[in-house]
């Protein structure tokens, strides 16, 4: 377990830990008891075709991870309690608006505040581990709080499906609650004077940090092309499986699929945290990269082999696990104490990988193989796999011997 000892001040303990973890996990539901159904509510209340809640969606989601790159910025400068305060407070609202004005524009102005929220919350909690516990440490409190994302997201949709039944509003108006009560536990955190604090205030600047700021660059490529294979896994294999399986057989493995996923994380992200501690980035990211082409290997033999799938999953999910808390450790690494906040929001830029991963994938599917398409996904591993090392051998030259 977190070893309270380790942290850098008394007052921090494992208080802290809880409340961050459980405003991650609320925060979760409230996302995941509404988010996988809004294609449904958008069809059946908005009567948007299926072309149009795609592409309204996806602009949703590209204008949030967008605004929250100034947003991050904003918070170099601001507390960093009162901005997580703030994200949740517009995270509730604009869930109480999504819920209950039935228009186009305000469902996509919401929408995106949802998102630029979230990602200037999850932002704010990666700077508050960085900025308040010891190095040994953070790796190990990454992964916590993405296993509790995570089971966040086996938990919510679970929820939402159920309080559905209800009503169209109940689940937002628990995605609200959640964020409500994520804002009353990020409320009681125990917060020091940080280095960037200090920093922001002194409104310092290093020529060093242009050199720092083209490694974020080159991380943030490898987390885009990480981001493109695993973030949206299961529509990718379901695209795939469309060419040539009938309903019910997608149906049945993109379950396993996702199952499989959600246990390998839950069950394994935080001792693999623990023990990423052991081994160099370098190490680290080979083996992570060796998980994902393993797993999508399997993926293009298995065929209808429910048990070959359920295998390629539980490789590939290590590979997820450890490209996680790594990709946030070197980005923490490189980041200047004063603009750390900006840093990790840049870095929310990769994701954008896994949002146009449906759209790569049916453009793919109409010029290969299906099975060739597991190979460019194979291909995209190992660039990313290239492209972290190159950025891992360009902080060792900037850094010198030793």
């Amino acid at each position: 377990m977190i070893n309270e000892s380790a942290l850098r001040s008394p007052h921090l303990g494992r208080a802290n830990i809880v409340m961050l973890v459980a405003g991650s996990f609320l925060a979760t539901i409230g996302r995941g008891a509404t988010l996988p159904f809004l294609p449904l509510f958008l069809h059946n209340q908005l009567g948007m075709s299926i072309i149009d809640t795609g592409t309204v969606l996806t602009l949703s989601m590209v204008a949030g991870i967008l605004l929250s790159i100034p947003s991050g910025k904003l918070a170099n400068h601001f507390s960093h309690k009162k901005l997580l305060t703030l994200s949740l407070l517009v995270f509730a609202l604009a869930f109480i608006i999504l819920g209950s004005v039935y228009s186009v524009v305000v469902f996509v102005i919401s929408f995106t505040l949802i998102n630029c929220a979230y990602a200037l919350y999850s932002t704010i909690i990666k700077c508050f581990i960085s900025d308040n516990f010891h190095e040994g440490e953070k790796t190990k409190l990454f992964s916590l709080n993405y296993t509790f994302i995570n089971i966040g997201w086996m938990a919510g949709p679970a929820i939402g499906a159920a309080l559905s039944r209800s009503g169209t509003f109940i689940p937002f108006a628990l995605s609200a609650l959640t964020g409500l009560l994520a804002m009353a536990l990020t409320a009681r955190l125990k917060v020091r004077a940080t280095a960037s604090d200090q920093h922001s205030r002194a409104g310092n600047s290093h020529p060093g940090d242009k050199k720092r700021f083209m490694l974020l660059l080159v991380f943030t490529a490898a987390i885009f092309l990480g981001s493109f294979v695993f973030d949206r896994f299961a529509s990718c294999i379901s695209q795939i499986l469309m060419v040539d399986s009938d309903a019910g057989i997608i149906s049945r493995i993109i379950s396993l699929l996702i199952t499989t996923n959600a246990l390998t994380v839950v069950l394994f992200q935080y001792a693999i945290g623990r023990w990423l501690e052991r081994v160099t980035d370098r190490q680290g990211f080979l083996l992570g990269t060796l998980g994902l082409i393993v797993g999508l290997f399997l993926f293009s033999q298995a065929e209808r082999s429910l048990p070959l799938w359920i295998v390629g999953m539980f490789i590939f999910s290590f590979g997820e696990i450890i490209f996680m808390p790594l990709q946030y450790r070197v980005i923490d690494r490189i980041a200047p104490a004063q603009e750390r906040a900006f840093y990790f929001s840049f870095q929310n830029l990769g994701s954008l990988g896994g949002a146009i991963n449906p759209v790569i994938t049916g453009v793919l599917l109409t010029l290969l193989p299906r099975g060739d398409v597991f190979a460019v996904l194979i291909a995209a591993s190992l660039v990313c796999c290239v492209v972290f090392q190159l950025g891992l051998l360009l902080v060792r030259r900037q850094s010198g011997p030793g």
